[in-house]
């Protein structure tokens, strides 16, 4: 499904000096499937795509796993503030020498699947937020898109077979 939302700043007045001022952006948000993990006491986000919109082309599409350098859940998100509790550069590692490098020179003190975890779409298992708060998950893209989407307990899936 495709799917584009106004920034936030076309939803705050004050930005805007005239009626007709300001700038005009649509934004995609992430793809994700958030699942129930097999014993219901936790969840696991999967990432798998973010739509953007073409202004050239008046189109929204899909971007590819491949256009996304780093995501982030936020595994308690109180609705207004976006904190990255965990964070995943599914290309970075392979795109850019200056992470790269950080992970050579940690590597003696990282758990040996500890780049596999990095570089996943897959999260890793968390603990459901108390009084079932949604979570947040933000993608960013090689061009620097930053993508939102907020996930209500309504939308987790139950576990997989």
């Amino acid at each position: 499904m495709h799917r584009v939302v106004g920034s936030k700043d076309l939803q705050i007045p004050e930005l805007s000096k005239s009626t007709d001022g300001g700038t005009f952006t649509l934004l995609g948000e992430p793809d994700c499937e958030v699942r129930r993990t097999g014993d219901g006491s936790g969840l696991v986000v999967c990432l798998k795509a973010c739509d953007a919109y073409d202004p050239s082309a008046g189109t929204v599409r899909e971007t590819t796993v491949d256009d996304i350098d780093c995501w982030m859940i936020d595994t308690d998100h109180d609705g207004l503030s976006f904190i990255a509790r965990l964070t995943y550069f599914p290309n970075g590692v392979r795109n850019q020498a200056g992470l790269r490098a950080a992970m050579k020179s940690l590597a003696s003190d990282l758990d040996p699947d500890a780049e596999t975890n990095l570089t996943s779409l897959q999260s890793q298992s968390f603990d459901i937020p108390p009084d079932n708060r949604p979570i947040a998950v933000k993608a960013i893209t090689r061009t620097g898109a930053e993508m939102n989407t907020v996930i209500h307990p309504d939308a987790w899936l139950p576990p997989a077979d």
